[in-house]
């Protein structure tokens, strides 16, 4: 079993089998960073009907997110886990990839100096930006079908 950034291992159900090289342990000073790790993540659809202000009922998409986080000093492992809607949890993936993207940009400046990153992490670090690129690619293809969908039946009297 390979480390993988923050020791997250990939979920078989939803990603093709990594073929990447095994990423060596760090020990980093700072203590949060070295010792926690989120090893999964699991979002579950949920449905719900809701009421418009005009009274008409619509179908609410929400999910359900679950995000295990390990404490490596003592194996101890908690979930954390939040109901959001749906566009709420597009909204917290668009926002973690900013983020991630900010925090990306000093790292350009410091790989000319003498302390580099660890290559094979910064090569799982690009699989798994390139593995979301196209999952949310294809999460948009989905989300274009049902409102074409939604369109539709409004577009019928429904």
């Amino acid at each position: 079993m390979s480390d993988h950034p923050a020791g997250s291992q990939p979920d078989a159900n939803t990603e093709e089998e990594l073929q990447l090289p095994e990423v060596p342990k760090v020990t980093v000073t700072c203590d949060a960073v070295g010792r926690m790790r989120i090893p999964r993540t699991v979002m579950s659809l949920l449905l719900g009907v809701g009421e418009l202000e005009d009274g008409s009922k619509v179908l609410v998409p929400a999910v359900e997110l679950k995000i295990d986080v390990t404490d490596d000093s003592t194996d101890e492992t908690e979930t954390v886990c939040h109901s959001i809607s749906l566009d709420n949890a597009a909204f917290l993936i668009t926002s973690l990839a900013q983020g991630l993207g900010i925090s990306l940009e000093p790292l350009k400046s410091l790989v000319n100096g003498q302390l580099l990153p660890e290559p094979a992490r910064l090569e799982q670090t690009r699989h798994y930006m390139l593995a979301a690129q196209k999952m949310l690619a294809a999460g948009v293809a989905e989300i274009d079908e049902a409102l074409a969908a939604t369109r539709a039946e409004r577009a019928q009297g429904k």
